[in-house]
């Protein structure tokens, strides 16, 4: 055999995936833990107890090459905050600070400005028992 017609040993993860797999990845990786953690308090508390929380927050972005992605992890979090308490609190006290560079030129693509108020910091109301 010569050196042409010998199979390539992969050396890299992206020798064996091209672009558009890892985005298939992610999307079943998304899928497949929406679906553990459903009504799942012990899965739940492992994700957020080891802040794998906010690694599954990072895929609420906008993506041209995989739509769906943004979906599906939308309904991951609806399922990790389904009757847990905890991560609600978590989530609730997070803020947005900016966009990532993707969202960025996604929205200079279609001339949309955000409101820059979006990205300020929220100031913490005074729990009251007034409220009730």
């Amino acid at each position: 055999m010569n050196k042409e017609t010998e199979p390539k040993i992969p050396v890299k993860i992206t020798d064996v995936f091209d672009e558009d797999g890892y985005f298939e990845l992610y999307l079943n990786f998304l899928r497949l833990i929406s679906n553990i953690v459903h009504i799942n308090l012990a899965a739940q508390n492992y994700i957020s107890e080891n802040n794998y929380l906010y690694l599954l927050l990072s895929f609420t972005v906008i993506d041209p090459k995989n739509p769906y992605i943004r979906e599906w992890s939308i309904i991951l979090i609806k399922n990790l905050t389904e009757a847990n308490p905890a991560i609600q609190e978590k989530i609730a006290k997070l803020k947005t600070t900016d966009l990532d560079s993707k969202s960025k030129e996604l929205l200079k693509k279609f001339q949309y400005d955000p409101d820059p108020s979006l990205f300020q910091e929220r100031e913490e109301e005074e729990e009251t028992d007034d409220k009730f």
